[in-house]
């Protein structure tokens, strides 16, 4: 008579045991691998939105003046602590003959009929610009945005614009993703 093959209950109950602790493991690692990767993906996300937005606004502000005080194209600022806009005009060939320099007085040609503004909407957490009827987001999970030159803080150049932009978002698992981005932009004269 041949003796009955197969596991004891004890052996079976050791391997499932020994099953269930490396199915733990496994899916604790998982997860914390996983909330690394929303994370980067999150801070890349938030890197990226951060810095196309900077850029921009850079980009245009480069052409903006500061000559006069008050008097278009100068941008306007509004004092702090309202100072979360921005308006600007930009150079256009309004004689129509290819450049932006008048032809007979020798000065840069100004689209003062269509200002640009830099808005930050706090209620809808967006940096938005407005040209006219135009609205366009340059950033969103905005939390705070603020615009500064000579009047807001004296160690800035009369020609010079600092711009302040902190955003914030939340990952899936909850954990929270936040840059901020500053630069000081230097006019056009």
């Amino acid at each position: 008579m041949q003796g009955n093959r197969g596991f004891t209950l004890t052996e079976v109950m050791m391997v499932i045991g020994a099953f269930l602790v490396m199915s733990t493991i496994l899916v604790g690692a998982l997860a914390i691998g996983l909330d690394f990767w929303g994370v980067a993906v999150c801070r890349s996300e938030v890197q990226a939105s951060g810095q196309l937005a900077m850029n921009a606004m850079v980009k245009e502000l480069r052409n903006a003046t500061r000559s006069k005080a008050g008097v278009p194209p100068n941008v306007l600022i509004m004092p702090a602590p309202n100072n979360t806009s921005l308006r600007l005009y930009l150079p256009m060939d309004i004689d129509l003959d290819g450049t932006i320099i008048n032809a007979v007085s020798g000065v840069t040609e100004w689209n003062i009929n269509n200002p640009i503004n830099y808005q930050f909407d706090q209620p809808a957490g967006q940096l938005v610009r407005v040209e006219g009827a135009a609205t366009r987001v340059l950033a969103n999970n905005v939390i705070a945005a603020s615009f500064d030159d000579a009047s807001t803080d004296i160690a800035l150049f009369k020609d010079e614009i600092r711009i302040t932009m902190q955003l914030r978002r939340m990952t899936a698992r909850g954990r929270i993703v936040a840059r901020s981005f500053l630069c000081v932009v230097k006019l056009r004269n």
